[in-house]
Parts: structure tokens; C-alpha cells; sequence
């Protein structure tokens, strides 16, 4: 099903994007993005609706703990942008996620 994403007042949509060699900075990264309120759109994206206060201190975190091979890439969409932006993704992707892991 096709949707539409809507930004909050005084909010930005950033994409989040990241390739960490260390998984438990992957990881601490990965949880510093969703306790921010990011939505994780891929394995290494995420979406957040951020103000621009909250944004400098979540580039400051991910930026203390990302080594000099690492790489974040932070891409800021405009209000504009967004009307232009349609989403074609499962109603629940986690639970997509769920359905194609097997126990042996």
C-alpha cells in the first residue's frame, strides 16, 4: 500500500544512514536512533523527524562513538521534498521481518 509522509511543525525529516564496522557500535548507533523516535526503513536507515537542536545532539552522540573507518551520512528533506516522497513498504515491517526467521 502506497502512503504519504507528513512532517511535524518545527520538525525536519532526516535520513539516516549508516555503514559501522563494530556491531556493538552498529548496535549502541542503531538504539541512539530509536530512542531519538527514528524509524528504521532498511538495515542501516533511518528516518527521523527531528528539530534542529535535537538533531546537533544526536550528531554529536553518533559522532563520539563512530571510529575513523566509519561512515554516517545524514540527509535533511525539505517540506517540499516530502510531498514529493511515496513510501510502498509493508503495514508493519517488523513483523515482515519476523516471518523470515527460522529456529533450528
Amino acid at each position: 500500500m502506497f502512503k504519504k509522509l507528513y512532517m511535524p511543525a518545527k520538525h525536519e525529516l532526516i535520513l539516516i544512514s549508516y555503514d559501522i564496522e563494530n556491531n556493538k557500535k552498529r548496535k549502541k548507533i542503531s538504539d541512539i536512533l530509536l530512542d531519538a523516535g527514528g524509524k528504521r526503513v532498511q538495515k542501516s536507515v533511518f528516518e527521523c523527524f527531528l528539530t534542529k537542536s535535537e538533531m546537533e545532539k544526536l550528531q554529536d552522540r553518533i559522532h563520539k562513538l563512530k571510529s575513523k573507518n566509519d561512515s554516517v551520512r545524514y540527509y535533511f528533506l525539505c517540506r517540499e521534498c516530502l510531498k514529493h516522497t511515496v513510501v510502498d513498504e509493508p503495514e508493519n515491517p517488523e513483523a515482515e521481518d519476523q516471518k523470515n526467521v527460522y529456529v533450528v
